[in-house]
């Protein structure tokens, strides 16, 4: 009977439910037939679960994956629009062109009724059309730099097709005495130094005439002078001094209050363009 037992335990694996009816009958007699009974059904349950474990999931149980997203559109800026950008930012008054790719202008950022110039900011405009370069230059500037005879510090917003526009300091050494040959220019701020830099011999333009020499030099303004530029306009008082090999020069006081004015003007130009620029998605053309 034990054999017999044995045997029908094996039937098992090839059904659960007449292997238990089998195993009772037999068992019914004898003294072991609940442990069997109880043996048979636990086995069942194993097989149970193992059947479940391997049947694979149907087909609608399974996660649709989610749908890709489709490719983005590429952005389109070409020299054109970097056009259109730059001149959104102000209206052209007077425009002039001297037939030889040059054209100058008023640039009025904010129209003022009231003022001479009938704006409240502006600049003069200069764009070159061989080198694709607009200049902006601050009033105070460009009078100063048409009488050529003081020493001062230019003011200009430089923009190159489809580049950022910069804030471009031009430091100007005018005398009678002879060369500075200048090397430095330094503004301190509430008597802290502010804003600094150094050119190399080479960087330097220099000019004579009858009785006079002049040294020039370009500086490009990069991040860290922008914010020495904001502590000079927070400043009470602001001293300026272009400095060379022969000795240095004060910058007189209406020079340098007409460059802190024109610095304010530059700051809130920069901030014009490069907003615009910005709504725009970027300077840079794509083409």
């Amino acid at each position: 009977r034990a054999a017999t037992d044995r045997r029908s335990l094996l039937k098992l694996e090839d059904g659960c439910t007449a292997t238990v009816h089998y195993i009772w009958g037999i068992g019914e007699r004898g003294k072991m037939r609940k442990l069997i009974l109880l043996a048979a059904v636990a086995g069942c349950m194993m097989l149970a679960g193992c059947g479940q474990q391997d049947t694979p999931a149907t087909a609608s149980s399974a996660t649709a994956a989610p749908p890709s997203a489709p490719p983005p559109i590429a952005r389109t800026f070409t020299r054109n629009d970097w056009v259109s950008t730059f001149e959104s930012t102000f209206s052209m008054k007077k425009p002039t062109q001297d037939g030889e790719g040059i054209t100058e202008y008023l640039a009025c950022f904010e129209e003022d009724s009231s003022k001479r110039s009938g704006c409240s900011l502006f600049a003069f405009g200069r764009t070159d059309a061989f080198n694709k370069l607009s200049s902006l230059t601050t009033a105070h500037s460009r009078f100063a730099d048409a009488a050529d005879i003081n020493t001062f510090v230019k003011v200009v917003v430089v923009a190159i097709e489809c580049q950022s526009p910069k804030l471009v300091l031009m430091p100007r050494f005018n005398a009678k005495g002879g060369w500075l040959f200048m090397d430095r220019v330094a503004i301190l701020a509430d008597g802290e130094l502010a804003l600094e830099h150094s050119f190399e011999n080479h960087d330097v333009a220099r000019d004579n005439g009858y009785s006079w020499v002049s040294e020039k030099a370009t500086w490009i303004t990069d991040e860290k002078d922008m914010r020495g530029i904001q502590a000079i306009l927070a400043a009470k008082k602001t001293i300026g001094r272009v400095s060379g090999s022969k000795g240095y020069v004060t910058i007189k006081k209406d020079m340098q209050d007409g460059f802190i004015d024109d610095l304010r003007d530059a700051v809130s130009i920069m901030g014009r363009l490069t907003a615009a620029y910005v709504k725009a998605g970027g300077a840079h053309c794509t083409q």
